[in-house]
């Protein structure tokens, strides 16, 4: 596990995006506290977008604690790439029961996302929630 938990957490020039984006998704199985700082630590630093998809991947397996939410919660706010904003909508709604906060960051999303895939998203898990009512 050293040399897996090390490639995502290396300096990214050092080891290859498929790497490092393998050694994410490999991550969702470790029941450590450690995986999920490593996995935050990817979604948030990772300059290669499919390192941090692949790290919001693997963060959806896993309980999400509150350090985990805020950071799911800054990168759905302020990751440029359309494909890990719509792996972290899924992640979120999978914690929505957890932080009724969720609701009110789909509905952002949902109006205000430059993306309209996200919106589209957004939008879709805001009416799975009504439909559950």
């Amino acid at each position: 596990m050293a040399c897996t938990a090390g490639a995502v957490h290396s300096s990214p020039a050092g080891i290859a995006a498929d790497l490092r984006s393998a050694t994410a998704a490999a991550l969702r199985w470790i029941p450590t506290g450690r995986a999920d700082t490593l996995l935050s630590h990817a979604l948030i630093s990772d300059p290669d977008a499919a390192v941090r998809q692949a790290a919001a991947f693997a963060l959806g397996f896993r309980k999400t604690g509150a350090a985990t939410f805020h950071t799911l919660k800054s990168a759905v706010l302020n990751d440029k790439s359309v494909q890990v904003r719509l792996m972290l909508l899924e992640d979120l709604w999978k914690a929505h029961r957890a932080f009724p906060e969720v609701r009110a960051l789909l509905h952002s999303a949902a109006i205000r996302d430059a993306s309209a895939d996200v919106r589209k998203a957004a939008t879709g898990l805001l009416a799975r929630d009504r439909e559950a009512m």
